[in-house]
């Protein structure tokens, strides 16, 4: 993944009949929380709205981000644009890139806008975001260009132990979500379900790596019972007809697997992971720009990945560089 906006954004949301105020976090409750100054780069003010914003940002792209994270994330941001004052980014093109973003994720520019509500996130955030990387990246290549020739390196690095299982782990991924399931009104799925509340951000995120360690849903609803709501003993939902379930869950489990979880549903505060116990009458298939990853010679995929390290290395000593210029202050 380049950039995050490159992720894969969660379409569950659109064509439903959900209320939209529903669907976004509820802002409200944490008004006056949410424009307390958090942190200050040079003469700029970020406060705990443009935390959240990233956090929603994130998710929105599906993946799961902690605050202090989305709080270092948004400084890093504000430093590289301050950093660059005399460097414009037109509105033009800012405004194509997230064109060219709702096109790669199926989307037309209005179900994107009405995607970006329903997650909370406003279009000034993202934009600041995308501004942020779109200069991060000229000056990521402006230093990869002055680098020495690294063919050597690149040959010593493609046959060690760490780009080994680095492929396989990626694989492993690909191969899961390269999945593609196609239904039909006779079909079945037999699924469980957890319903996870954000209240505690600490309990929050300690629920999430439960999940992603395939803890069963009881042992987590007995960990935590003020954060989790389940049905019976575990989860259980039992086979459930696909014809008679809402758009937001055929959209999650048309890309999903047997034995994991869906992408989560955004349900106010709170978060509903499905997963797939079992699928009836239905015709699993292969999603084509997977299939075009998992055919790359073990060389093409070991080069992807020796620059994506470069890459990021390069961004962090940029980073840090950039840091020592400004005055940073936690508030």
């Amino acid at each position: 993944m380049k950039t995050i906006f490159k992720a894969a954004i969660i379409t569950i949301l659109l064509g439903h009949s959900i209320n939209e105020s529903s669907a976004m976090i509820d802002l409200n409750k944490y008004s006056k929380k949410l424009y307390t100054p958090v942190a200050i780069v040079d003469d700029v003010l970020i406060t705990e709205k443009e935390v959240q914003q990233k956090i929603n940002i994130m998710r929105m792209s599906g993946i799961d981000i902690t605050r202090d994270a989305a709080l270092e994330n948004t400084i890093n941001e504000t430093v590289v644009l301050s950093s660059a004052k005399d460097k414009s980014i037109s509105q033009d093109f800012i405004e194509g890139t997230i064109s060219n973003l709702a096109a790669e994720n199926g989307l037309s520019n209005d179900d994107f806008k009405q995607m970006l509500k329903k997650f909370g996130v406003e279009v000034k955030y993202l934009k600041k975001q995308i501004e942020a990387q779109i200069i991060l990246n000229e000056m990521i290549n402006n230093r990869l260009k002055e680098l020495p020739n690294t063919k050597l390196i690149k040959t010593l690095y493609k046959n060690s132990k760490i780009v080994k299982e680095q492929i396989k782990q990626n694989d492993n991924v690909f191969m899961k979500s390269s999945i593609e399931w196609k239904f039909n009104n006779d079909s079945q799925v037999k699924i469980s379900e957890i319903l996870i509340s954000q209240n505690n951000q600490k309990n929050f995120e300690k629920i999430v790596e439960l999940l992603r360690a395939n803890t069963d849903f009881g042992i987590i609803k007995n960990k935590f019972p003020k954060d989790v709501e389940i049905t019976g003993l575990d989860g259980a939902i039992g086979w459930v007809d696909y014809k008679d379930m809402s758009d937001e869950y055929k959209q999650v489990i048309k890309n999903s697997s047997i034995g994991y979880l869906t992408e989560p549903l955004v349900m106010g505060n709170k978060f509903l992971f499905i997963k797939i116990l079992d699928i009836k009458n239905a015709i699993q298939s292969q999603k084509p720009t997977n299939q075009k990853y998992l055919k790359l010679s073990y060389d093409q995929k070991s080069e992807m990945i020796f620059n994506n390290i470069q890459s990021i290395l390069c961004a962090d000593n940029l980073l840090n560089q950039l840091k020592k210029q400004v005055f940073i202050q936690l508030l």
